[in-house]
């Protein structure tokens, strides 16, 4: 794989965790420097559930919000069901698939809250359905995905803080070269932390895509902000809007708008005809889901979400060592349902 083939700018923002700090007192109504005082058991954020981590699609991690803070804590196992209900597709007949996966996550917080750290790992397999059309572009793909997030706080009265980013992923089909699907992306980032409530991030990041075989480099931008005491509101490759419900942390509702992306490696083209003969396949797919999560904390070790999902716009594109071809499809509107639950301590 000719990893320098291609160097290119864009202009994307995407979301990370942040540390939620906590105390008795609210610092909205002060007028004084940020402080950041520990807290052994205030709410604390997550990776999106539905999060595409720099385009390198959908990550399967604990709901947000569904772990508390402490000073170390894993999730050593959590399980995911997701099904996408068949629609047209602009190439004939219809497609559905069944999504199942499974993770572990690792969580750190500096017992003096000067560093923070989220790491994770997770595999999904896809088994996509095509009926009523030709023969099926493909069937069966795997992905296995691996994400960090670091961040230190240098000076702590003023809230200010350096954040550290990758994820790298290998994802192809039955009969693809796994070993040659690798993508990845890596970020820098300055935060600032005006209050407990809110928070805002810039930084720079590149990533490799897959399909394309290319390098990106792009600015990175996100904010969090506590509209009220119980509603959330971040910003990334999406916007999400999470609620408290009963101000707990017990049950939350999450909704969203995100603009997601993946890409696999396929099959090496072995028709002897055709104009890509022997040459490396990706399959390059985008999507628009709104998405509702409903995340209930059944207890401290113990957690289930249930997501709805409107996918609006999906399309599906074929490449080839790197170049577009004409083979490829999009796919009607549809719903997609999916289901999630894990353990943790």
């Amino acid at each position: 794989m000719n990893f320098l083939k291609k160097i290119s700018f864009c202009s994307c923002a995407l979301a990370f965790p942040a540390i939620v700090f906590g105390e008795k007192s609210d610092l909205r109504s002060e007028q004084r420097p940020l402080e950041f005082i520990e807290a052994e058991d205030t709410p604390a954020e997550s990776i999106s559930p539905s999060g595409s981590v720099t385009a390198l699609g959908q990550v399967y991690t604990p709901a947000r919000a569904a772990i508390r803070m402490r000073t170390n804590l894993i999730t050593p196992f959590y399980v995911y069901y997701g099904g996408r209900f068949p629609s047209s597709i602009s190439s004939g007949g219809k497609m559905s698939s069944m999504t199942y996966g499974t993770g572990a996550g690792w969580r750190y917080i500096h017992p003096g809250q000067k560093a923070f750290g989220l790491s994770l790992l997770n595999y999904r397999r896809t088994d996509f359905n095509f009926t009523g059309g030709g023969e099926a572009p493909f069937k069966h793909v795997d992905s296995l995905t691996a994400t960090t997030y670091q961040e230190y706080v240098y000076d702590k009265s003023q809230g200010r803080a350096l954040v550290f980013m990758f994820s790298g992923a290998l994802s192809a089909e039955d009969g693809g070269d796994f070993g040659s699907s690798v993508q990845g992306f890596t970020g820098v980032a300055f935060k600032k932390y005006f209050s407990k409530s809110t928070s805002l991030m810039l930084g720079l990041g590149t990533d490799y895509r897959l399909a394309h075989e290319e390098f990106r480099v792009f600015p990175l931008f996100s904010i969090d902000w506590n509209i009220a005491e119980n509603l959330n509101l971040r910003t990334g490759s999406g916007v999400t809007l999470t609620w408290d419900v009963a101000g707990r942390n017990e049950f939350l509702l999450d909704f969203s708008v995100s603009y997601q992306t993946d890409a696999f490696r396929v099959a090496v083209d072995a028709d002897r005809a055709s104009s890509y003969y022997g040459k490396k396949g990706a399959f390059y797919n985008q999507h628009v889901p709104i998405t509702v999560t409903g995340t209930w904390n059944v207890s401290e070790n113990f957690f289930v979400s249930l997501s709805l999902s409107a996918d609006v716009w999906s399309d599906y594109r074929l490449y080839r060592d790197g170049d577009k071809t004409d083979n490829g499809f999009s796919a009607d509107p549809t719903a997609l349902v999916s289901v999630q639950a894990g353990v943790r301590f």
